[in-house]
């Protein structure tokens, strides 16, 4: 493993090679150090592609595709410039297949890690996700060091043999940005919190209204996570007690999920807590075992729904930048089915406004 951190002003271009698919963490997982020296290297690399997820921050910008192709699962975030631009590719597949479709395509693997107090060891921090398959099959993985970033439990450790490059830092992360939450969300929530049952295990999607919902759980008691992603909403009913997760059958007393998207406060309960579990989206997404969570309950937004009770959420017609709510795209094809295993499962689809428009004025079904 080569330390950067003694090398002023290292060049990425050394590290990555023209036609190359280089991948990283997303929203609080970038690992900005790396990916804004990509960038501001990539004109001495030549084109290459970039393979991102939800984007915080400003390196999903249009202005950098004179030299790179991005595509996403998703037009999350800071992805709608990328998408409006027209310089997104979005691929069509199950989010739980995501790093079967990467794996032994990616050849560069950017890195957030954690220290753990054993030099040769570090943490996954932020996201388990589709990233851990890669670090075995990456040609090269390059690692920032993030000292500020919190050491997690979960599906595996990094260790120093597995990273051919690295450097340290030490920088706050980025808070998922805030959701607008209007009147009418507010009711919406209220009435789908209504609905979960004491001793639910909770799926949460993106978006003000799962979000809100999740706010409105404060009364009940008993709840379990298994989720793609936890928020502040979920570390705040972790710390009242409202979610124990003792009744899962499945990970009992521990919250399951693949991508920390919240602020401070949520690193700071999930650093060093085995109570917090980060695993891979074949696991978090994985069908045969969500048929196993009793009262397995999924809350995600949508776009539209028409009269048969059929969910569109994923674009708006053409739009592919109102995939905000929705962040894995085609995801609720494999979590939804699994909630309506057995009548104790529920999933809840919560429409309110998309982009700024109601989702109910949107022409007649535009799915595709």
């Amino acid at each position: 493993m080569f330390d950067m951190t003694k090398v002023s002003g290292f060049d990425m271009a050394d590290i990555v090679r023209r036609g190359d698919l280089v991948c990283w963490g997303q929203g609080p997982a970038e690992p900005l150090l790396l990916t804004r020296a990509l960038l501001a290297h990539r004109a001495a690399i030549g084109e290459f592609s970039v393979f991102l997820g939800m984007s915080w921050s400003e390196t999903s910008d249009p202005s950098f595709c004179d030299h790179v192709r991005f595509s996403s699962y998703c037009g999350a975030a800071n992805n709608r410039r990328l998408s409006a631009a027209g310089k997104l590719d979005i691929l069509p597949l199950h989010y739980s297949d995501m790093a079967a479709r990467l794996t032994g395509t990616v050849d560069v693997l950017l890195l957030q890690l954690a220290p753990t107090g054993d030099p040769d060891v570090f943490s996954l921090s932020m996201a388990c996700e589709y990233l851990a398959p890669l670090i075995e099959s990456a040609r090269v993985v390059v690692a920032e060091i993030n000292t500020q970033a919190p050491m997690t439990h979960g599906e595996r450790l990094v260790k120093a043999d597995e990273i051919d490059f690295r450097i340290e830092s030490s920088r706050a992360l980025p808070a998922m940005p805030a959701a607008k939450v209007g009147p009418a969300d507010v009711a919406i929530a209220r009435r789908v919190a209504e609905l979960v049952e004491d001793g639910a295990i909770l799926q949460i999607g993106l978006g003000a209204i799962p979000d809100q919902v999740i706010r409105e759980l404060s009364g009940h008691r008993h709840l379990g996570v298994h989720s793609g992603l936890i928020n502040d909403g979920i570390a705040d009913l972790i710390i009242s007690g409202v979610i124990t997760n003792e009744r899962k059958p499945v990970d009992t007393g521990q919250s399951v999920t693949g991508l920390l998207a919240g602020s401070q406060k949520l690193c700071d309960l999930a650093h060093d807590n085995p109570a917090i579990s980060l695993r891979a989206t074949a696991y978090t997404h994985a069908q045969s075992l969500l048929a196993q969570l009793d009262r397995f309950t999924a809350i995600n937004s949508a776009i539209e729904v028409d009269l048969t009770g059929q969910i569109n959420a994923e674009c708006a017609g053409e739009d592919m930048s109102v995939l905000l709510a929705v962040p894995r795209i085609f995801s609720e094809v494999r979590i939804v089915p699994a909630t309506g295993c057995q009548s104790s499962r529920c999933p809840q689809a919560c429409c309110g406004r998309m982009g700024g428009r109601k989702a109910a004025s949107l022409p007649p079904w535009t799915a595709p």
